[in-house]
């Protein structure tokens, strides 16, 4: 069953100089317009999960089946009123108890010229399969 993650603060976790990245840039997609209005983080462990999630983001799966091994990690960062969004995964780690997953949310300078539309800012990337619970926090 798909699990869906609080986006929770860890404030005892050293992210800061964890993000050097254990994420690999060729494995991660991202977009302006989930089908998700609010934050969430989810994980597919499976190949109907894996489905599932890209339900969720409203969005065909770009590869057909989850790699063996794999799990998929997606943070949908909810509405925002204008363009200019995007979140970034920007690390990873396998901790004693969990897997800390860093992400980053960009915002557009206040002087930008920005489309007046509804978006919905994703991300998604691959990591080894655990069955540890994953926890994700924003980072600055």
């Amino acid at each position: 069953m798909q699990k869906i993650i609080s986006l929770l603060a860890l404030l005892a976790l050293p992210l800061a100089s964890a993000c050097a990245g254990t994420i690999d840039k060729r494995t991660v997609w991202q977009g302006a317009n989930a089908k998700a209005d609010a934050p969430s983080a989810i994980t597919a462990q499976s190949q109907s999960e894996w489905t599932q999630l890209w339900g969720q983001i409203g969005r065909n799966a770009p590869l057909a089946e989850l790699p063996n091994g794999k799990m998929a990690v997606a943070i949908m960062i909810g509405m925002k009123r204008t363009g200019g969004y995007r979140v970034e995964i920007v690390d990873a780690r396998e901790n004693a108890d969990h897997i800390a997953v860093a992400y980053r949310i960009h915002e557009p300078p206040m002087t930008a010229m920005v489309t007046q539309a509804l978006t919905s800012p994703y991300a998604v990337t691959l990591l080894n399969k655990s069955s540890k619970p994953v926890r994700a926090q924003q980072v600055p």
